[in-house]
């Protein structure tokens, strides 16, 4: 499923991926070793959120930004998402995309370091993709939780829990966790209910 849609995205884009070169190296990225949740899952999963909530087409950039927007994944680092979109930039013009189109990616990997409101409606659909798991039913949100705290093994039981109770509190302090339509429709109240059901475990 993944090479077929990367495949459809090269066309979308013009885009010459020699041998499936950068193909390669992304999902390599991505089913690396510690991947406990930011793994090939996690990208099917983004892409197939974008299917849902843009069905009459979107922005090839905002599908590559998708691709590649956990390339890097250090736990603990806070510029994964710098150096991903660093990594975006440099893989769009491998494959013959614009100028414009390389620094756009860019800005939409970094927007999902989930700092500040987005720019703008793409960019919404992006950020809210990428926390879609929010509104899973129950089991599948804990096992997302628990894929984080293997990713955080490192960290010691009461520091982790702290962080995430930080974590936690500021996502229910938002006025919406998602930011477009479509997912606080659908999403926004199951997210809340199960965030508030973590934050009485941890």
């Amino acid at each position: 499923m993944l090479a077929e849609r990367w495949t459809g995205l090269m066309a979308a884009i013009g885009g010459r991926d020699e041998g499936g070169a950068v193909y390669k190296a992304v999902t390599a990225a991505y089913g690396g070793g510690g991947r406990f949740y930011h793994g090939l899952e996690h990208l099917r999963r983004c892409l197939a959120e974008l299917d849902g909530a843009t069905p009459a087409g979107r922005p090839a950039v905002l599908e590559f930004a998708a691709w590649l927007h956990d390339l890097v994944c250090e736990p603990g680092s806070t510029a994964n998402e710098t150096v991903s979109a660093a990594a975006a930039e440099c893989f769009a013009r491998r494959l013959g995309a614009s100028p414009a189109f390389a620094a756009r990616a860019a800005a939409l990997i970094v927007a999902t370091r989930h700092d500040r409101p987005p720019a703008d409606a793409d960019m919404a659909v992006l950020l809210d993709a990428d926390l879609a798991v929010l509104a899973d039913p129950w089991p599948a949100f804990a096992a997302y939780e628990a894929g984080i705290r293997r990713e955080y093994a490192y960290v010691a039981a009461a520091t982790y829990a702290r962080q995430r109770r930080a974590f936690v509190r500021s996502l229910l302090a938002k006025a919406s966790i998602y930011h477009s339509e479509y997912f606080r429709r659908r999403g926004e109240a199951a997210a809340r209910r199960n965030l508030g059901r973590l934050l009485a475990l941890l």
